[in-house]
């Protein structure tokens, strides 16, 4: 369980409740042990955002990791790490992530992957 003053911490830095996102549909794929969804948000400001999120077999709820991709000076790749790899690792961490019983979501951050040709303010 979470502590109280580190949950109302944790919602004032990542700004939760500060932005409205608009959730596109999006289609399951399976993977051993779970599925994986690329997501597609618009911002209020009808920026999209790619992410991915892969939800487990095992019963719900699970415990989710919010997983931020490197950097790597590899700015195409982004969100796409966790389904993928990238050289620098040793594969696809989501995937061990989901065999192991957790639910994980990387998004795309500024300047990478599906937001790696956008100006970042």
């Amino acid at each position: 369980m979470i502590r109280p003053d580190l949950r109302d911490h944790l919602r004032q830095i990542f700004e939760v409740g500060h932005h409205s996102l608009t959730l596109q549909p999006a289609q399951a794929r399976p993977i051993p042990g779970g599925s994986f969804q690329q997501l597609e948000f618009s911002t209020k400001t009808g920026q999209e955002v790619r992410a991915f999120f892969a939800l487990p077999d095992a019963p719900s709820p699970a415990p989710a990791i919010l997983y931020i991709h490197a950097h790597g000076n590899r700015y195409d790749i982004g969100a796409r790490e966790v389904l993928d790899g990238r050289p620098a690792l040793q594969g696809a961490l989501g995937q061990r992530l989901v065999e192991m019983g957790f639910a994980v979501l990387c998004v795309d951050l500024p300047g990478f992957g599906g937001r790696a040709d956008r100006k970042v303010i």
